[in-house]
């Protein structure tokens, strides 16, 4: 009898996975709006997505997925630089699929789409999105209020164009109209400090459904181990 209950509770564990959604609680969590997710950002430039690609990779517990879906972007315009090598006309942003449950960035980038986006470097030399807020988007639909808003941003005011691109092309970027004393670090066109009063949960189901059932096995390992030396 004994040995049928745990065998039931192993495969309740492996069919229902355990865990739950990113959580942010009350008094710990602020929305940021536009400008101030931008300001924060490592590196933010404008420009398109125009393929997305997959590379095959070794799962692990820390990464379990079987490849990587990446998205190559074509800069037209640097609006911020990091210490880095100077960003290129084409660059690769990687795992714009493979995210955990906080991402708010996740499905918010399809191919064609002309994209103000915050990123930062990656160990592979390519780039990944900076998102330095739970639950919120760090890329935004390229609109002509977006890129007006970006250039009145503090740190996003010395556009330049990415190595590889003609400099004549610098036309295709917004022009700069406010003073740099005037910049603003925070947006006054999107909503920003919104209080959270209650625990607040973000959930992708890309992510967890496969982590998710790493965890659901170990557990039942556990489990049925403590059950063998009790």
């Amino acid at each position: 009898m004994m040995r049928h209950t745990v065998l039931l509770f192993v495969t309740f564990l492996v069919c229902h996975p355990v865990g739950e959604a990113c959580k942010v609680f009350a008094g710990t969590y602020r929305h940021w709006g536009m400008a101030e997710r931008l300001y924060r950002s490592t590196i933010v430039v404008y420009g398109q997505d125009i393929r997305h690609t997959r590379d095959t990779v070794t799962s692990s517990p820390s990464f379990p997925f079987s490849f990587r879906t990446n998205s190559v972007l074509q800069v037209y315009c640097v609006f911020k630089q990091d210490s880095g090598p100077k960003i290129p006309e084409y660059i690769t942003i990687e795992n714009i699929e493979q995210r955990t449950d906080c991402s708010g960035t996740l499905g918010k980038v399809s191919e064609g789409d002309e994209v103000v986006v915050g990123l930062k470097r990656t160990p592979r030399g390519n780039f990944e999105w900076d998102e330095k807020n739970v639950g919120q988007s760090f890329a935004f639909q390229a609109t002509a209020d977006v890129l007006t808003e970006a250039t009145r941003v503090c740190g996003l005011m010395n556009i330049t164009v990415p190595v590889g691109r003609a400099a004549d092309l610098m036309s295709m970027c917004p022009r700069v109209t406010t003073p740099p004393e005037q910049c603003i670090k925070n947006s006054t066109f999107l909503m920003v400090d919104i209080p959270i009063t209650t625990t607040v949960g973000y959930t992708s189901g890309h992510y967890s459904a496969i982590f998710n059932s790493y965890i659901a096995v170990t557990l039942a390992l556990v489990f049925v181990l403590l059950v063998l030396y009790i």
